[in-house]
């Protein structure tokens, strides 16, 4: 059994949930990532010659959240 850390700890504790992590609870709520990602799979790109791509799920996620806050700041 391992032993939690101080900050695990702090964090079952906490109560008070982040503007942030609200914002990201409710992206993840609203926007059905696995249907997107399946239409986007055949057009990213592959493994290959040169630097991997990162994951396709993590650059969905972001391009959304830039689009989102870029938005909300105008």
């Amino acid at each position: 059994m391992s032993q939690l850390s101080f900050s695990e700890i702090e964090y079952l504790n906490k109560k008070h949930v982040a503007l942030c992590e609200e914002f990201l609870n409710r992206m993840d709520r609203l926007i059905p990532w696995s249907v997107l990602e399946r239409k986007l799979t055949k057009h990213y790109p592959k493994k290959g010659n040169g630097r991997p791509p990162y994951p396709l799920v993590v650059m969905l996620r972001a391009h959304c959240m830039q689009l989102f806050l870029t938005c909300l700041t105008r």
